[in-house]
């Protein structure tokens, strides 16, 4: 079997180089996240309280969680997370660079 035919392994050796190049060392792990975290805000330019306002008039309740996050697809979005009166946890999707609302859903326990 040609290997470098086979797209299964030119898969997975492509996913290996891309953990070796970024922050897969376990003694970094840490110092990984910080950086991460410092580049997905530097890509925000909505503001935590500005994506809570935004998803507060889209979902009345009171607001527990607000998280900044970075989709699969190198978007970042916050991530509220609000209790409504009835007792629902819902999630509302907040384009961190727009401000737009991607989305709302039920947050359901496992």
């Amino acid at each position: 079997m040609n290997i470098t035919k086979n797209p299964w392994v030119l898969l997975i050796t492509a996913a290996l180089v891309m953990g070796m190049v970024g922050c897969s060392h376990f003694h970094h792990s840490k110092q990984c996240k910080v950086k991460h975290k410092v580049h997905v805000a530097s890509e925000a330019q909505v503001s935590a309280a500005q994506a809570i306002q935004t998803a507060s008039q889209k979902v009345q309740g009171t607001v527990v969680e607000a998280e900044l996050e970075e989709e699969d697809n190198h978007k970042a979005i916050w991530e509220v997370e609000i209790v409504t009166a009835d007792g629902k946890l819902m999630e509302v999707e907040i384009d961190a660079k727009s401000g737009d609302v991607l989305g709302v859903e039920e947050e359901k326990a496992d």
